[in-house]
């Protein structure tokens, strides 16, 4: 097992909702390579009770529950010096597409910490370097459009704040969701080294699930994979699997949260969205990909492959 933690920061409470790291605790399926379940990805995961044996098995090991709360916690919120871990070839893409080098990094960092420290309506958030380089490395580097990334996040996770509430450990829905694989990444990475992301609709019972409930489902996958610095860097993948859609799919989300569903997940997640495929298209739901298309930005429709 790996303890993946996810979350962010708080708001000032005259301002929004106090939002807390979550915690949740990944379980792969048998027969997996262990390296898969080192990058945090997951195929098929179980999100389960907190365990309290410690896992040395992944290189640095899982910490106990108690270690998480005096050691982990504490060290979300302090300014770490970055200790870089990345193989020469994930520097050279870092470097190449994002303009990442030590320099350029430890000085968007201090400027990032500065900045969060001075901003008085921004309580507690995360300081670690993982944290804040996953919105540097969204804008390559530019501090001030991963400030305003960061800012759209904190912002989704009040707006949307049912997303992240109670994510998971004990959401029979969430879990449901995850043992029918409607959201995962696949065990092997692209040709370009892109984790991918595999996403089944019709997984979804629509007599069953909530938007909520697939939200909170595609956000445990979104945050676990964001803590990967390779995945970070490299970007996503998307294989999204329609052929099980129907129209009662389709009921879950009105046109406008599909509005504020698109601009949500493409501006305020730190993600390098580099290709999407749609596999298995019924041609009705043209439409309505036409229409979710008209609300993304021009670079991330080119992206799109049907």
């Amino acid at each position: 097992m790996i303890f993946v933690l996810t979350g962010v920061c708080k708001i000032d409470p005259n301002v929004g909702v106090n939002l807390i790291p979550l915690i949740y605790v990944i379980k792969h399926c048998r027969n997996c390579d262990p390296l898969f379940l080192k990058s945090g990805a997951a195929s098929s995961v179980i999100v389960s009770q907190l365990v309290r044996e410690p896992d040395t098995k992944m290189g640095k090991g899982s910490p106990t529950p108690e270690q998480l709360s005096q050691q982990d916690f504490q060290s979300l919120y302090t300014a770490d010096k970055y200790v870089c871990t990345l193989d020469p070839a994930v520097l050279k893409v870092a470097k190449k597409e994002l303009r990442e080098d030590e320099k350029t990094r430890d000085q968007a960092l201090e400027q990032m910490r500065q900045w969060i420290m001075k901003t008085a309506y921004i309580k507690d958030c995360r300081l670690d370097a993982n944290f804040l380089l996953r919105f540097l490395r969204n804008k390559k580097f530019s501090v001030p459009m991963a400030q305003e990334t960061l800012l759209k996040y904190i912002a989704m996770r009040q707006q949307h704040s049912t997303w992240f509430h109670n994510t998971g450990l004990n959401d029979p829905l969430v879990l449901d969701l995850v043992h029918r694989g409607v959201a995962f990444a696949l065990p092997k990475r692209d040709q370009y080294g892109r984790r991918v992301l595999f996403t089944v609709g019709g997984n979804i019972d629509p007599e069953l699930h909530t938007s909520e409930s697939v939200m909170k489902a595609i956000m445990i996958v979104f945050e676990s994979l964001l803590e990967d610095e390779e995945n970070q860097i490299r970007g996503f993948s998307h294989l999204l699997d329609e052929s099980g859609i129907t129209v009662s799919h389709l009921v879950l989300w009105n046109p406008s949260e599909i509005s504020r569903l698109i601009g949500t997940c493409e501006k305020a997640m730190p993600m390098r969205h580099k290709r999407l495929d749609f596999v298995s298209l019924p041609n009705w739901l043209t439409y309505i990909l036409d229409f979710a298309k008209s609300l993304m930005s021009e670079k991330l429709r080119g992206r799109i492959r049907i």
